[in-house]
């Protein structure tokens, strides 16, 4: 709006300005009215005419601010009233609730049923019958009683030795797996560490095994072949009897210190070159 009536009082002084020119231009007698240059009173219309579209373009824009406002405003006082609609209503649920008998509890959750897999049932014990070595019987003597007396010397007597039933001993518990299933081999191929899932059963029976008896313990040895050089089977050998260690107590959760892993390399394993039977880790059961 500054700039409009800043144009307005331009113009005004222009105008000004014009008739004291023409003013000072008359003379003394009477003269006609002086007539402006046309091609200067077209230039001051067309700067007249700008100067109306401009105010009319400012009008218009400060009508669209004062609507905008005037919405804005509109939007704020709904805003408002639905605000203090929902306070009425959160004041009117907790007079509801203040007004509730306090004896009145709130309703139990409905009980989470959970299904669980029971238990496998324990195997019974295998019992194993050993015959043990059969003791030496007390040897029973028989004497004979000559046809008839005679005086010379009695013949010595003659000793009859009877065998007895030997006695059959019951082993169970993990005495029984001493004596059947001391030694779980795994077997490797050629420069791998990984345990083949063929190979995965006999793990898990070992962990079954040290999971049911406390005075169970596995001493893990880790081979290898003779096919590279004998610092890197040894490593090798190493790395097999860990990777058995560690699935034992991550997979089957056996305490790690009833596992005692041992590395022989290509020096222990019994067999020479590229022996299958040789890329093998042996768990053997043993009791403190």
């Amino acid at each position: 709006m500054d700039e409009i009536e800043a144009l307005r009082e331009e113009v005004r002084e222009l105008k000004e300005q014009k008739e004291k020119e023409v003013i000072i231009a008359q003379p003394t007698t009477p003269a006609p009215a002086p007539q402006m240059d046309p091609a200067l009173e077209k230039e001051l219309r067309a700067e007249i005419s700008k100067l109306v579209g401009m105010v009319n373009e400012l009008k218009q824009a400060d009508d669209r601010k004062t609507a905008l406002i005037t919405e804005l405003r509109g939007k704020i006082e709904q805003l408002g009233r639905q605000v203090a609609s929902l306070q009425g209503a959160l004041e009117a649920y907790k007079d509801m609730l203040s007004r509730l008998p306090a004896t009145n509890p709130a309703p139990a959750p409905a009980p989470r049923i959970v299904y669980t897999t029971p238990p496998a049932p324990e195997p019974a014990p295998r019992v194993i019958y050993t015959t043990p070595p059969a003791p030496t019987p007390e040897p029973r003597i028989i004497y004979t009683t000559p046809p008839s007396p005679v005086v010379t010397e009695a013949p010595a007597p003659r000793r009859v030795i009877v065998d007895r039933e030997p006695e059959r001993r019951v082993i169970s518990g993990f005495d029984s797996v001493l004596a059947t299933d001391r030694v779980v081999t795994i077997y490797y191929n050629t420069n791998s560490t990984r345990i083949q899932d063929i190979e995965e059963e006999k793990i898990a029976k070992v962990a079954e095994i040290l999971n049911k008896y406390d005075e169970a313990y596995v001493r893990i040895l880790g081979y290898a072949d003779a096919t590279g050089r004998a610092a890197y089977n040894l490593d090798l050998s190493k790395k097999r009897a860990n990777m058995v260690k560690e699935r034992l107590t991550s997979r089957y959760g056996v305490m790690p210190f009833r596992l005692s892993v041992h590395y022989y390399g290509e020096a222990e394993s019994g067999t020479n070159g590229n022996d299958p039977s040789s890329r093998k880790v042996e768990m053997e059961f043993y009791k403190k």
